[in-house]
């Protein structure tokens, strides 16, 4: 079997948080002295060892060295890397400032925001369209994206929580810079990425309001005509001069799954590209996080966790573990709450300790916010036991959780 959760936070226990196989005895003995339940998910198999359980010679269950997890993750990403694109990776160097960098994340995010609506209102007339326009609508955030990526990272989340309707084009083209940064592909390959990202949905702009809009459960026909935006989306990228075959496949592949069971074509894990399903994955964890009418947003930690759990019966799963890693379990921007109580935003990840990012607090244990925000970097304090100094993260919130604006403190 293979176990996916557990009833306590993994990093108090000697298991790995992605899951592992459970394959003797004395596993299940391990298991045993840490939990009382465990969750398994039946349809996974896999094989994979990037962060898994390993078992030494007296059937004792303990982490993977941290060289051997780090070589097995390194290697999962060249071989991701290898798939989208060839040549030498780009080493993007160390971030940025972030302080200096969120004042330009805002006006790079304000500055893709007017272009993308210029570009929709061009598409919408049937005026010319060139690749080059869709790449200039991404090149800001790409740009902030390079230098830093936590500063939009944080941003987006502060529009997760802004009333007025999401910019999904945007935040989902912010993710797909985030991780094709992490992968280091070449500022080309990164801005045809978050091309395609920005595209995913445009062609639900000729899906009628009254089923975008729809709250609740779709009926069958609701559902069959939310559906063809992929179609109608590949009508219009057939318009736009030059556009590469990257960003078609992750357009027309996005809501393609593993197992066949995905759409418009119902396609099957081999016949599904790497763009195509790298952008299934930016897709699904944007979806996840932004409030729709017909469900609310999940936290950030609950979306992965869900990504986690649909690899790699639908989607794939090194993808999906890389992003994970590029991403942190919990991102810059979103909310998490301390076994204290407390309420924090992360504030930058940590990337020797993936799950122990660097945070801002911003409430008392009541959840009472403090009057000033103080900040704690998890790496610098223990991870577990009785100390009272002991902090960690207890679970993921959504945005806007206890009443809480990100934006009050966005740098």
């Amino acid at each position: 079997m293979y176990v996916v959760e557990l009833d306590r936070p993994w990093h108090e226990t000697p298991f790995p948080f992605q899951g592992f196989e459970v394959k003797s005895a004395g596993q299940i003995d391990a298991l045993a002295r840490h939990c009382s339940t465990v969750f398994i998910d039946p349809h996974h198999v896999s094989a994979a060892v990037t962060g898994r359980a390993r078992i030494d010679a007296n059937g004792d269950a303990s982490l993977l060295e941290a060289p051997s997890a780090t070589a097995a993750l390194e290697a999962g990403r060249v071989r991701l890397f290898t798939m989208l694109a060839k040549g030498p990776v780009h080493e993007y160097g160390k971030p940025t400032n972030l302080k200096r960098e969120s004042a330009k994340a805002v006006e790079a995010f304000d500055e893709s925001r007017r272009r993308y609506r210029k570009l929709v209102s061009a598409l919408k007339a049937v005026k010319p369209v060139r690749a080059a326009h869709c790449r200039n609508v991404v090149e800001p955030i790409a740009v902030s994206v390079m230098r830093n990526p936590d500063a939009l990272s944080w941003l987006s989340f502060v529009y997760k929580n802004d009333p007025q309707p999401n910019d999904r084009s945007l935040t989902t083209a912010v993710w797909a810079s985030v991780f094709a940064r992490y992968l280091k592909l070449g500022p080309n390959v990164l801005l045809d990425i978050a091309s395609g990202a920005m595209l995913l949905d445009i062609g639900l702009m000729k899906v009628p309001a009254t089923v975008r809009n729809h709250a609740g459960r779709y009926d069958a026909r609701q559902r069959m005509a939310m559906q063809t935006h992929v179609r109608l989306g590949e009508q219009y990228l057939r318009e736009i001069a030059e556009i590469t075959p990257r960003v078609k496949q992750m357009q027309s592949q996005h809501h393609e799954r593993q197992d066949g069971s995905g759409y418009p074509r119902s396609l099957e894990a081999g016949a599904i590209g790497a763009f195509g399903a790298v952008a299934a994955v930016i897709d699904s964890y944007d979806a996840m996080v932004t409030d729709a009418p017909h469900r609310p947003s999940l936290s950030s930690a609950d979306a992965i966790g869900r990504l986690k759990r649909l690899a790699p019966r639908r989607l794939p799963e090194l993808v999906v573990d890389q992003f994970v890693q590029a991403l942190g379990m919990f991102p810059s921007g979103s909310l998490v709450e301390l076994n204290t109580g407390e309420v924090a935003i992360v504030n930058a990840q940590d990337e020797k300790h993936r799950l122990r990012p660097r945070l801002l607090v911003v409430t008392d244990a009541e959840k009472n916010a403090l009057r000033s925000a103080k900040r704690l970097a998890l790496a610098d304090v223990k991870a577990a036991g009785p100390d009272p100094s002991a902090r960690w993260i207890k679970r993921g919130l959504p945005t806007g959780s206890y009443g809480i604006d990100p934006y009050q403190y966005f740098f």
